[in-house]
């Protein structure tokens, strides 16, 4: 768009804000997270990160140094926010129970594993486990997981939610297990909706010490 000047029309300079570093990074991680969920880590390019922020490429190397090092940048602030959203859960008066029925449902599970999902980034970075550099991000990233859900687990047993004699950082690391199976599940269970329902009902109850109707299991 322009400006007339007598008989000229000039066109008048597009003035950006520009951004303090802090915000500038926040940017460019939240564009790194769809694009790497969308594609993955081997076919994206930090030509498409860029364009999705609207800087130049080279800002983002400044930035981050490295596509692998954007790309751990991204798996840290993955764990970070599926931590944040776990505990979240428990905040909302549901308890313990009710907050990993809700991580364990099919939909969370499904949303997990869908566009740039938590679990698309984690599954991603685990078929790079190799690299050392993103190796170490995703065990990282996926131990503060299961610290929060030991957390979790333990606040229940304390609660009487959940069963006494759980070890809480083996039921993290079951509940973490089925959630990364997902990719399993999509390829070969039939009536995969149905039955994942019986999953996550059946480990629940394993968590909680119940039988099928909900009473506490006679030991």
């Amino acid at each position: 768009m322009g400006f007339v000047t007598g008989k000229e029309t000039v066109d008048r300079p597009v003035r950006r804000t520009r951004l303090a570093p802090a915000e500038r990074r926040a940017s460019i991680l939240a564009a790194a997270t769809e694009v790497f969920g969308r594609v993955g880590y081997q076919k994206a390019k930090m030509s498409d990160v860029a364009a999705a922020v609207g800087v130049t490429e080279p800002v983002v190397f400044q930035n981050f140094g490295t596509k692998a090092g954007l790309y751990v940048a991204v798996i840290e602030r993955a764990g970070e926010h599926a931590r944040e959203a776990f505990a979240r859960r428990t905040w909302h008066g549901t308890g313990v129970r009710g907050a990993l029925e809700d991580i364990l449902s099919p939909e969370h599970i499904e949303a997990m594993h869908t566009g740039s999902g938590h679990g698309v980034l984690f599954a991603d970075a685990m078929s790079l486990i190799a690299d050392p550099e993103i190796g170490a991000a995703a065990r990282q990233a996926v131990g503060v997981l299961s610290e929060a859900l030991t957390e979790m687990v333990s606040e229940g047993i304390r609660t009487g939610e959940l069963r006494a004699d759980l070890d809480s950082e083996v039921a993290s690391w079951s509940i973490l297990s089925l959630m990364a199976s997902y990719y399993f599940r999509v390829a070969v269970m039939p009536d995969r909706a149905g039955l994942q329902q019986g999953i996550s009902d059946l480990v629940l109850r394993a968590l909680a010490g119940e039988d099928r109707d909900g009473a506490a299991a006679v030991g």
